[in-house]
């Protein structure tokens, strides 16, 4: 099946491909950006729960070679960042008190197509989906004027967090680990590479 209509086909080489990079959190309040200035409504369906749920227009998602890495496999996992003035310290405040909330959440990550007047067409195409490995604050004190804060969250697949089974090496002593007494591998290193085979003779 196409990932876009024949109406967001033809947008997009009128347009020049453009479009709108939405980012979606499942915490308990849903957090909402999008890669462009002020609100996008965004109607419901199989991923946005909320007809009409607005997404802010932060500017702050990474860009799209970085994204593309994470879409094909060759990145496990990216960090998104969001850097504003903070007076008080409530911003970084704020990211270390949701940072047990904002870990394990479903991420996703999802394209939307605009026309030549920078409108979108047709539906969202929710093209991946991740976990979220929770949130960090930092403060940059450089500037005493404007002091500023960095909230970050790390993003991965959902087979990052998986723990990785123990290296096993066919030899007897690994296999004596698991089964004592056994000896079914006690001839595999005669198998090995550079190893001259002796069959038996006839």
């Amino acid at each position: 099946m196409a990932l876009f209509s024949d109406a967001q086909r033809t947008a997009m080489q009128e347009a020049g491909n453009r479009f709108a990079l939405l980012f979606r959190l499942a915490t308990p309040t849903p957090v909402r950006i999008w890669s462009g200035p002020g609100e996008l409504p965004v109607p419901s369906d199989t991923v946005e729960t909320v007809d009409g749920a607005l997404y802010q227009g932060l500017g702050a998602l990474p860009d799209l070679p970085t994204l593309e890495s994470l879409f094909n496999g060759t990145a496990s996992r990216i960090e998104l960042s969001l850097s504003a003035p903070d007076e008080d310290g409530r911003l970084a405040a704020l990211a270390e008190a949701e940072a047990v909330s904002a870990r394990n959440r479903q991420a996703v990550f999802g394209l939307w197509p605009l026309d030549k007047h920078w409108q979108p067409v047709g539906a969202v195409r929710w093209i991946w989906r991740g976990v979220s490995h929770g949130t960090s604050g930092s403060q940059d004190g450089r500037d005493p004027t404007r002091p500023t804060s960095t909230v970050s969250i790390s993003i991965g697949s959902r087979f990052t967090g998986r723990r990785q089974g123990k290296a096993f090496f066919w030899t007897p002593t690994d296999q004596a680990l698991d089964a004592p007494g056994d000896r079914g591998f006690d001839n595999v290193a005669a198998l090995s590479e550079g190893v001259e085979k002796k069959w038996p003779k006839a």
